[in-house]
């Protein structure tokens, strides 16, 4: 398992797709919009934030929104899973079902578990589970809140 910076998330993601692989990202604290966003604002060098703000300068919007609905975008080997309140099963079954090459998780500290213990053995329980269902996958990459999981 792996731990990435939020903002390699999305880059590493875009590389890896645009490398031949299939990438499925589950994000838990974005929506889609945001999570496309995200995947937008990587792949044209443009700060995120500047949607949200709708603080584009004329040549940024240009680039933003012909590559929103651009074939390019489309053709990203990219799979996203915005499921609130999802648990390690529920990861599992949809990550064998995409066949991924390589799975993102942001971040493993709004994972559900029926264990109702403190943040820190819940996490490190989901971290275990997470690692023992990632046989079998080339790569997993997930994101904790200030903690480094191994």
């Amino acid at each position: 398992m792996i731990i990435l910076p939020k903002l390699l998330y999305s880059e590493i993601g875009i590389n890896k797709s645009t490398s031949g692989n299939n990438v499925l990202m589950f994000s838990l604290e974005m929506n889609k919009e945001q999570l496309l966003n995200r995947i937008v604002s990587a792949e044209k060098g443009i700060f995120a934030n500047k949607y949200r703000n709708n603080s584009f300068t004329e040549k940024e919007a240009e680039k933003y929104f012909s590559y929103m609905y651009s074939d390019e975008l489309n053709n990203l080997n990219i799979q996203t899973c915005t499921e609130y309140k999802i648990t390690v099963d529920r990861i599992r079954n949809i990550a064998l079902a995409s066949k991924s090459d390589i799975i993102f998780i942001d971040y493993i500290g709004l994972i559900s578990s029926s264990n109702k213990q403190s943040s820190y053995e819940r996490v490190s329980e989901i971290s275990r589970e997470l690692k023992e269902g990632s046989r079998g996958v080339s790569g997993i990459g997930a994101r904790g809140k200030s903690r480094i999981i191994g």
